[in-house]
């Protein structure tokens, strides 16, 4: 038994220190990529290598190495640097049904080189690019995509009205920002004053109705603020210790029922709450307005209003003018659908007109939102029992909201942040609420 198990250590042995060097090839400059492949369609594996050439102008191509079916490799042919950029990707496949599969290598575009009997043709690819139009408006609004033949210098341009939502999302590849516009530094701001009191009454007539469709997670990319939770912590702050609304009283309506980038607490560490009651989607936001009109009891937090009340309705995300209608793009409840279902101006119309308080204050803030004025404000095409109103839009129908960009920088939208300034007496310091 002894001798046996002296004999089987001694073949394990050997079996992890001999060796046979199968194939030994040096490449005559670096190498920064290598795939393996049946190339020469034989049945087994050769070895592909990318080599980028110097500034000296030494030799850069694709190295190929074949395989002799026992896992001995030789130099079979090379492909020369004319046909290459400084890629650092590198496989094969087969895409042109040729005889021979082809080669693809990317480094800021994709190419794609076509082989058929050792004669290479490197393919056009497209280099894809979009040019935001109105860098300092929400969407939508006009931007541009451009897609350029990267051999030829042919290109083409497609008009569109928002950036690709693939992007930042695993249906995407990366992207690099080209050139980006001067933007203004931050201004020294005034002395904030603290509107943070405890003095202040709350007062169970007033009630708030808050939708934000948006947050700063479709394009990840970007390192800018989450305005539109900004936008509704600022809000809220100042309905709740400006003006004595009662949190059970704001019915705060956010993107999908929760802000990944900036959490639920609106009002900041110091009073920890979950401030976010619902998602933004268009079916949401209809059945809260039906619950305050009373034409629906669907949820048990939301009262009918009566002639003693106030409301007051804050609205932010991106809109749209379609068919002249001003809209908000709300959330899918699916996230697997399309990105918005649009809440129509008309429809906004519909579902308040029934509500009986003494008055309704409404701030919108969407691009192409002057129709909403225009709807909220038509007593005679709807039966509207409070005609207490006023409306205020960011912009008329046909002009794009912009964000704040001389006093933060990006960190609110633009009208939205004066009109909350000028009702809470105050800018809002910049790290808090």
């Amino acid at each position: 038994m002894k001798k046996t198990l002296i004999l089987f250590a001694t073949v394990l042995l050997l079996a992890f220190t001999t060796a046979d060097v199968r194939s030994f090839y040096t490449i005559p400059v670096r190498s920064n990529a290598v795939c393996a492949s049946d190339y020469d369609l034989d049945g087994d594996l050769d070895i592909l290598i990318n080599c980028d050439g110097d500034y000296l102008n030494n030799w850069g191509g694709i190295y190929v190495l074949q395989n002799n079916g026992k896992g001995y490799f030789t130099y079979m042919d090379s492909i020369n640097k004319d046909f290459l950029g400084s890629n650092r990707n590198l496989f094969v496949d087969t895409v042109f049904n040729n005889t021979y599969p082809d080669i693809l290598y990317s480094s800021y575009s994709l190419y794609i080189i076509s082989t058929d009997g050792g004669n290479y043709y490197r393919k056009s690819f497209y280099l894809g690019e979009m040019v935001d139009d109105h860098p300092n408006s929400g969407w939508a609004h006009d931007c541009r995509y451009i897609f350029m033949d990267t051999i030829t210098g042919n290109f083409q341009i497609t008009d569109e009205d928002f950036y690709p939502f693939a992007f930042g999302t695993a249906d995407s590849v990366d992207f690099d920002l080209v050139k980006q516009i001067y933007r203004y530094p931050s201004a020294n701001m005034p002395p904030n004053q603290n509107t943070q009191t405890s003095s202040i009454t709350v007062n169970d007539h007033l009630y708030a109705v808050i939708i934000v469709s948006e947050d700063a997670v479709l394009n990840p990319h970007q390192e800018y603020h989450n305005f539109f939770w900004d936008d509704a912590s600022a809000m809220f702050c100042t309905l709740v210790n400006v003006y004595g609304y009662s949190k059970d009283n704001i019915y705060v309506h956010y993107y999908d029922g929760t802000s990944p980038k900036s959490g639920n607490d609106l009002d900041g560490p110091d009073f920890p709450s979950n401030d976010i009651d619902y998602n933004a989607s268009k079916s949401r936001i209809l059945e809260t307005f039906d619950n305050l009109a009373g034409t629906s009891n669907s949820d048990p937090n939301i009262p009918a209003l009566t002639p003693s009340d106030q409301l007051f309705v804050f609205i932010d995300g991106q809109g749209k003018n379609i068919n002249n209608h001003s809209t908000l793009g709300c959330v899918k409840p699916d996230p697997n659908q399309q990105q918005y279902d649009y809440l129509y101006d008309n429809e906004l119309a519909q579902h308040v007109e029934n509500i009986n308080c003494a008055q309704m204050l409404f701030l919108i803030q969407p691009c192409f939102s002057g129709n909403f004025a225009t709807e909220l404000t038509d007593y005679d095409n709807y039966t509207a029992i409070c005609k207490n109103r006023s409306v205020h839009t960011a912009t008329s129908d046909d002009l794009y909201a912009t964000a704040e960009i001389y006093m933060t920088n990006l960190r609110y939208a633009e009208y939205s942040f004066y009109w909350t300034a000028a009702a809470r007496k105050g800018y809002p310091i910049f790290d808090e609420p």
